[in-house]
């Protein structure tokens, strides 16, 4: 049997905290153009805090509390905000797939491909910037 190995959670994600409200985008309920959840660092109701008109977060993330009851991951299938120390981990590994796909119909890095690849990965310059940090170290 192998050993485990052990990685840092940063050594396989990029790890972001929430940061302040944007109170601007911000609604106690859900409206038409506030549609996407707010979650903060609370175990109740999952930690949802509101609604925004702009999520900075697209899905398919972790978010981890960074205070009160430290340690509880939650995974947000869909688009997104966090507030204050609530932690989100970004799956790097997701760009690396949808990256290679947009490969498939466009083989050069031109600015069509950078708009495909926005199109289906909105946060792929953060994916972009972690991988050339610590792509090496995989």
């Amino acid at each position: 049997m192998e050993a485990w190995m052990q990685k840092r959670i940063g050594d396989l994600f990029d790890v972001k905290a929430g940061g302040d409200l944007q109170e601007a985008y911000y609604s106690s309920y859900p409206t038409a153009e506030a549609q996407w959840p707010i979650y903060a660092n609370s175990l109740e109701n999952k930690g949802l805090y509101g609604y925004t008109s702009r999520p900075r977060f697209s899905g398919n993330e972790v978010t981890i509390t960074g205070r009160g009851d430290i340690g509880h991951a939650e995974f947000r299938l869909d688009a997104f905000d966090a507030i204050v120390r609530l932690l989100v981990l970004l799956p790097v590994i997701d760009y690396v797939i949808i990256h290679e796909l947009c490969h498939t119909l466009i083989m050069k890095h031109t600015v069509k491909f950078e708009t495909l690849l926005n199109s289906h990965c909105p946060d792929y310059k953060q994916a972009q910037a972690w991988l050339e940090k610590y792509g090496n170290s995989l």
